[in-house]
């Protein structure tokens, strides 16, 4: 009886231990599903302007997809893309997720 108790409590230590280490972070599944969230309107950017040692610089960055045909709410893509990717919803609002 004992021993099969002992045997019953290893197997499941080792079953527990299946899941270790596999596959991302639930923070980077959120960093990932809200750079995913961030473009669900279609557009995406960024600029940028500063000076350097050779004058004035800058740089202007725009990214356009087919979603502009058809926007989402970002936090609903964030929300179901977690969900999807983990089974649970997210640990933390969008707007606190960096990256």
């Amino acid at each position: 009886m004992r021993a099969a108790g002992i045997l019953l409590m290893v197997a499941g230590l080792g079953l527990a231990g299946c899941g270790l280490g596999r596959g991302p972070s639930l923070a980077k599944i959120e960093e990932s599903c809200a750079a995913r969230a961030r473009a669900a309107d279609g557009v995406t950017g960024s600029i940028r302007g500063g000076v350097t040692s050779n004058g004035p610089a800058g740089g202007l960055r725009l990214t356009i997809t087919d979603d502009i045909l058809n926007p989402q709410d970002p936090d609903i893509v964030y929300e179901n893309c977690v969900f999807q990717r983990t089974g649970q919803g997210p640990s933390r609002p969008l707007g606190l997720v960096t990256g």
